[in-house]
């Protein structure tokens, strides 16, 4: 999970960057680093000989909601590398570096939703069927919009925390 949140981080700072510096391609170049890392980990733990490794593999054969959150994982996972390549290569207009760091976001909160949420529907100890519905309010849709939030005040936070420090250099 520290890798999908490294990479959403870099993603929303390459967001706010200016576009015709060089640091936007140096931070697609770590999150491109970090989305190659994250997929190697995730292939590691799902082919695993391990309980959780043959658990998640044994999830994927038998729940088809399985294997819709897993093609969600490898879709936006494609979607941040190939708009990262495109960052390295080419200056991006903002519409496309929002679509980064949105895809990247949804990566990350998918993969958490994922492991944290989901994998609570699966019974543990019983045989009775265990369903999870998604409230409305503060412990459901509403939480999740908050994280949004949360990460666009994070972006904010450490934008105005690089521009003060900046600003203290040049001045002295």
């Amino acid at each position: 999970m520290f890798l999908s949140a490294l990479q959403t981080f870099l993603a929303l700072l390459i967001a706010t960057t200016n576009n015709k510096d060089v640091l936007p391609r140096k931070l697609a170049w770590g999150q491109m680093v970090t989305l190659i890392a994250l997929a190697i980990v995730v292939l590691i733990w799902a082919s695993g000989n391990t309980l959780s490794g043959s658990a998640i593999r044994q999830w994927l054969d038998v729940a088809s909601s399985a294997q819709h959150y897993a093609i969600g994982w490898v879709a936006l996972w494609l979607v941040s590398l190939v708009l990262c390549g495109l960052v390295v290569r080419y200056p991006l207009s903002l519409p496309l570096r929002v679509l980064l760091a949105f895809s990247a976001m949804a990566l990350c909160w998918l993969m958490r939703w994922t492991l944290l949420i989901q994998v609570q529907t699966i019974p543990k100890f019983n045989a009775q069927f265990n369903p999870y519905t998604l409230p409305g309010g503060t412990d459901g849709w509403l939480a999740i919009v908050g994280t949004f939030g949360l990460w666009i005040a994070l972006i904010i936070i450490v934008r105005e925390a690089l521009n003060a420090i900046a600003r203290r250099m040049q001045h002295g």
